[in-house]
């Protein structure tokens, strides 16, 4: 499956009190995902989702390896589940980039929508994010510039 990387670095204040990653900063990388993987679709297709909006109706995460300063980097990769009518279904693999153990799992929904109300995606937007989902095998790497 083809996926969309981002390399995010982990940061001492992402620390808990056991020196691990803590559970909240792992939503924050998937964030920082999006923050990168929206420039890019705006890049390629004019698409403002930052501006145009998006809500984020779901979230889970599961937390598989801890993951902590000596990390250094995170690789967070994104792959299309679903594109339906008004959302987008993804799953985010966070993985420790010294040794691609993955950390955690996430599986996200976003919502489209103009003026607060659901809208439908479209047909540019759709072809644009497809290419991570049930397509052959490629991966497009990015560093976020947090």
């Amino acid at each position: 499956m083809p996926e969309f990387v981002v390399t995010v670095p982990i940061r001492f204040s992402d620390l808990d009190v056991f020196g691990h990653v803590n559970h909240v900063r792992y939503l924050t990388y998937c964030e920082d995902h999006r923050t990168t993987m929206l420039r890019c679709l705006e890049q390629d297709t004019g698409v403002r989702w930052t501006e145009d909006g998006f809500v984020i109706a779901r979230v889970e995460c599961d937390y598989l390896l801890p993951a902590a300063l000596s990390d250094d980097t995170l690789d967070v990769g994104l792959t299309v589940d679903h594109v339906g009518r008004t959302s987008v279904r993804a799953t985010y693999r966070l993985r420790r980039s010294r040794d691609g153990a993955e950390a955690a799992v996430s599986r996200q929904v976003l919502v489209l929508v103009d003026g607060g109300r659901p809208r439908p995606v479209t047909d540019v937007e759709r072809e644009w994010l497809l290419r991570y989902g049930d397509v052959p095998d490629t991966v497009v790497s990015y560093r976020s510039e947090r």
